[in-house]
């Protein structure tokens, strides 16, 4: 499960560096240095990554519960809410999946990215 969000989230950000490359040569052409844009790539896809595991989370609490409460007639209990801080990994994986979206954007070069359309 999290191979498949990682490549996702990783596709996301590569198409990201893609489209955004005019940006990111204008942001190297007026002094952005290479730490610069990894972490602006590396916030975005902590954002993306939180935001995927609050609502991964919230989606299998309610869906865990109809089924646990419908089907087997019993409540959710304390030691089955574990699982929903295992969501904490979705973040890693994001961070993980776009270390080589972020490391590409940053070594553009500044003439060729603005040339580029």
């Amino acid at each position: 499960m999290f191979l498949v969000a990682g490549i996702g989230i990783g596709n996301v950000m590569l198409m990201s560096t893609i489209e955004r490359t005019k940006e990111i040569g204008v942001m190297k052409s007026i002094g952005a240095s290479k730490r610069d844009i990894i972490t602006l790539f590396l916030y975005e896809a902590l954002i993306l990554g939180v935001v995927g595991s609050v609502i991964g989370a919230i989606l299998s609490l309610g869906v865990g519960y109809l089924v646990v409460h419908y089907l087997l007639s019993s409540s959710i209990t304390m030691e089955s809410l574990i699982y929903v801080f295992l969501g904490i990994f979705g973040v890693g994986t994001s961070i993980i999946a776009s270390l080589y979206p972020a490391y590409k954007a940053a070594n553009l070069d500044p003439i060729n990215a603005l040339k580029n359309e």
